[in-house]
């Protein structure tokens, strides 16, 4: 069976005013990303054997560029 994911990701709210609420990392010499954007993982959902599925909602989520050309 071959892996599979999917996601739905948004910004994170403002509890009160519903507002999207943006926050990042900023990592002016990091070795994956320089700036990692962060949001809400809505739904999350990975397979990788019938019996190996993982899945989560209203978590985590981080978005950046990475560069893993060890350059």
């Amino acid at each position: 069976m071959p892996c599979a994911g999917e996601s739905r990701i948004e910004p994170i709210r403002d509890p009160i005013t519903g507002e999207e609420h943006r926050a990042r990392i900023n990592l002016p010499d990091g070795f994956e990303y320089a700036i990692a954007e962060m949001g809400n993982s809505v739904a999350w959902k990975v397979t990788s054997h019938p019996d190996v599925t993982m899945e989560g909602e209203n978590s985590y989520a981080q978005l950046n560029a990475f560069d893993w050309s060890n350059s």
